[in-house]
């Protein structure tokens, strides 16, 4: 009696140091009695309605997250995925209102039919190099306006944005789904049928900021021009780029003015 309470004991400290924050959600990370460590789904409606997560870091070794996990957490603000994780299932995210900061790993492959639908607080996000699928609804009515797509995409699901009306999709000149998502769109459009207004930006076209974001392993030229309001010569390139900072896939660049004197410039 004495060796059985002293391990169901040992059980409950082992559990307990095995327990481990993360985001505001406790989850079990070593074997306890009973758990297993690092389960590799998160289940089907584990998290439904539960206004106390802001914030939630999905541990590494969590392949798939099930549909509804995470449906109508209102307060939901900020979620990371790890590079382990492979799908994420139907209606995952849905309703999550305030879910504003989404952090996609590579390793990434589907997202599930409206996964992300309803998320009114989405507004930019860059889908890893290994995605494949979009589901169908996948951001049905939320507010995502500028999507990067990378040219490894396979299917893009009907409706995927519908309701984002003035959605950009960036991609690179081989993101051809992409492209012909949009065509498609502009099609429905001429032919007065339900349609959602977006449009497809090509990496290294004119853009209009100073930030623009790359695929991993995806190159393109950056060029500036400046004009001068002043007369003579006002066509002549006026900046060129002097600094590339590279960081997540991001590349931030500043501009130097290098002007030309002429009969009616100024310096």
């Amino acid at each position: 009696m004495k060796l059985k309470g002293f391990l169901k004991k040992a059980s409950a400290v082992a559990l307990s140091s095995a327990m481990l924050c993360t985001g505001g959600v406790i989850l079990p990370q070593v074997i306890g009695s009973g758990f297993v460590a690092n389960a590799s789904v998160i289940e089907e409606f584990s998290h439904q309605d539960d206004d106390t997560i802001t914030s939630y870091k999905v541990p590494n070794g969590v392949t798939a997250i099930e549909q509804m996990a995470f449906y109508e957490c209102s307060n939901l603000k900020t979620v990371e995925f790890p590079s382990t994780l492979k799908t994420i299932e139907n209606h995952a995210f849905g309703y999550c209102t305030e879910l504003s900061n989404v952090k996609f790993s590579e390793g990434l492959n589907g997202i599930g039919k409206m996964a992300f639908c309803n998320d009114g607080s989405l507004n930019k996000l860059i889908l890893p190099n290994s995605m494949k699928t979009i589901g169908n609804c996948a951001f049905y009515n939320s507010g995502v306006r500028t999507i990067y797509i990378p040219s490894g995409v396979q299917s893009i699901g009907e409706k995927a944005f519908y309701g984002c009306d003035g959605v950009k999709l960036y991609g690179t000149k081989n993101s051809k789904v992409a492209k012909d998502y949009v065509n498609d769109q502009k099609y429905r459009k001429s032919e007065q049928m339900e349609y959602t207004e977006m449009e497809f930006v090509e990496i290294g076209m004119k853009i209009s900021n100073s930030q623009l974001t790359l695929g991993k392993g995806e190159t393109t030229k950056l060029s500036a021009t400046r004009t001068n309001r002043y007369g003579e010569g006002s066509h002549w390139p006026r900046a060129t780029i002097t600094k590339v900072l590279c960081a997540s896939c991001k590349i931030y660049f500043s501009t130097a003015t290098s002007w030309k004197r002429g009969k009616s410039n100024r310096p």
